[in-house]
């Protein structure tokens, strides 16, 4: 379902708002009276394994979304699990995915990919209900293939990490497994640039996990579900205090 958002607050409107009589709806936080309703941000899919993984841990109820903000020296002084480079007006941090589960995923998926690797090399496996006696390159090859994909689920939550590249007018992030291989974000930004964590459909053992959601200019990214509470905060509170406060059409018409 698709939200429309406040023109003074940012917030959500109530679900399927609709123009009353009198030609406005009103912001239940805020009271702001909005003439119109503003198009919702466009979102970009979420990575194959966030999606992947919210499956396989279970479904989670959406939760009340966040605006996590620290005060400029708190986000100058950093963060142990974050590190932090200022090149001119450019601002890059990086921070690395590490859970119990990755790492449970991918030891067990090493231990039985070792032993059906064995076995094949032993003639102790069956394929297609076939017992493969001489196993030639083509079945190693196989097999190799089937296990990929397991791995990579693995490594991107035990060994997996972001780099998040801050400007001016844009904000990349860039999320990596292992080198050469994962997703990246480009969001083009403004002076309205909201930041905050909200329920993005990940979970972990039916407990939601939020995401860290940036939007701008109708656009909008979310990435970091399975990064740790403390350092998702952090990065949130620090991408806010790049960009500062979303200025509002009441704000720019009275600069104006």
């Amino acid at each position: 379902m698709s939200l429309a958002y406040c023109t003074q607050c940012g917030r959500p409107l109530p679900a399927q708002a609709t123009l009353s009589p009198a030609g406005f709806v009103q912001c239940p936080a805020c009271g702001q009276k909005n003439t119109e309703i503003p198009p919702s941000p466009k979102t970009e899919p979420a990575p194959f394994t966030h999606v992947m993984f919210s499956r396989l841990v279970g479904v989670a109820k959406p939760q009340t979304p966040d605006e996590p903000t620290l005060p400029s020296e708190v986000v100058a002084a950093g963060h142990a699990r974050v590190s932090r480079e200022v090149v001119g007006q450019t601002i890059v941090y990086r921070t690395r995915v590490t859970t119990g589960f990755g790492w449970f995923w991918l030891i067990f998926t090493t231990v039985h990919c070792f032993f059906m690797f064995y076995g094949l090399s032993r003639g102790q496996v069956r394929m297609n209900h076939q017992l493969i006696d001489h196993a030639s390159v083509f079945h190693y090859l196989f097999m190799a293939l089937f296990y990929s994909p397991f791995f990579l689920v693995g490594f991107s939550l035990a060994w997996g990490h972001y780099r998040l590249l801050l400007e001016a007018n844009q904000l990349s992030v860039r999320w990596r497994c292992f080198p050469g291989v994962g997703w990246t974000w480009k969001l083009a930004t403004g002076d309205d640039v909201r930041v905050r964590l909200e329920y993005r459909g990940a979970s972990s053992n039916s407990t939601p996990l939020k995401a860290i959601v940036v939007s701008s200019q109708q656009q909008e990214i979310n990435f970091g579900n399975f990064i740790r509470e403390d350092v998702k905060r952090f990065l949130a509170a620090a991408i806010h205090d790049y960009y500062g406060d979303p200025v509002t059409k009441e704000d720019s018409a009275v600069k104006g």
